[in-house]
């Protein structure tokens, strides 16, 4: 009962999350928390804390949408705001990078389908799955551990840690089991508002007091500082954060990446692996992944981090490759 009362002061105040952090222990291995630390596929002594990331996360459990004609009202919503746009049945909606930011899980649904979205500005993570497991509807939040350069995020009914990046179970009731990935798509707010004007786009809760014009995460991005070093070096070509679109390919169990930046250059590129394409191409100022013309499910993500997630793959693929 004490966990729960703290977290409902954080939702509100960031100073109160600080004063929660000094007298409560943070480690998952609680008493009040449904915990099962025998089953895991890792060792879970090397999941680590990433301490700067409490003070300021408190994810979305019941988001909130706007129009396009109530824009204005929001100053920290301008028309070259990036990023996600989720297309779920007959509704689109927009996703914007300074929300994602500083809440980093979204928990949303639309109709009958129940979806989180979930952001890493440390390993560049953007992934938009489902969250239903068999019969169950799972809560997404944030963890604030990771394990190697995996982001793990957790779910409030088993406390079962998950990586960001493959969407696996990682430790504890649910360990094994793989959530679905669903296909996202990246833009501008204003190339969304061309296509979609109708349709919606998410606002910061109400009562928060985060300062969503403000990136705490914009030195990090350009400079060369990284918490962990590549375990390899599968092509030591590519800058540790450079950009890429990756394909787990679940059927084939093929890891592969284009590399935004070449993509946005060249507007499309085709990667033949065995018998089967991929492509990925800029459409309508749309990011469109295909294998053998039908979408397949893609996410994006920094070099490091995808190169020490597959350091161990045998089956990666690159779509280009700069020269040494």
């Amino acid at each position: 009962m004490a966990w729960i009362i703290t977290y409902m002061i954080a939702s509100y105040d960031d100073k109160w999350w600080k004063i929660y952090n000094i007298f409560y222990s943070v480690d998952f291995y609680r008493e009040d928390l449904m915990t099962n630390t025998a089953k895991a596929t890792i060792n879970i002594d090397n999941i680590k804390d990433i301490w700067y990331w409490k003070y300021w996360i408190i994810w979305i459990d019941e988001p909130n949408f706007i129009s396009v004609t109530d824009l204005d009202k929001y100053n920290y919503l301008t028309k070259n705001t990036p990023w996600a746009i989720v297309k779920l049945w007959w509704e689109y909606r927009f996703y914007p990078i300074n929300i994602l930011e500083k809440h980093q899980i979204i928990n949303d649904k639309i109709a009958g389908t129940h979806f989180s979205i979930a952001y890493s500005p440390y390993s560049w993570v953007l992934v938009w799955f489902n969250r239903r497991v068999w019969e169950n509807i799972l809560k997404f939040w944030t963890s604030w551990k990771v394990y190697e350069s995996w982001d793990l995020l957790y779910d409030f009914k088993t406390e079962s840690l998950w990586s960001l990046s493959t969407l696996e179970a990682l430790v504890w009731d649910y360990y094994w089991t793989k959530l679905d990935y669903i296909n996202i798509t990246t833009s501008t707010l204003w190339a969304f508002l061309d296509n979609y004007e109708n349709w919606r786009i998410l606002i910061a809760p109400e009562n928060s007091d985060k300062n969503y014009q403000e990136s705490k995460f914009e030195e990090y991005a350009f400079n060369d500082e990284i918490k962990f070093d590549l375990l390899n070096s599968i092509n030591i070509s590519y800058w540790v954060k450079e950009k890429f679109i990756v394909i787990n390919d679940r059927e084939s169990w093929e890891s592969l990446v284009f590399n935004l930046s070449d993509l946005i250059t060249e507007k499309e590129w085709i990667l033949q692996v065995w018998n089967d394409y991929y492509k990925a191409e800029i459409e309508n100022s749309e990011i469109k992944v295909t294998k053998n013309y039908s979408p397949i499910e893609h996410f994006y993500e920094y070099w490091f981090s995808w190169s020490n997630i597959n350091f161990w793959n045998d089956n990666i693929w690159a779509a280009q490759k700069k020269d040494e």
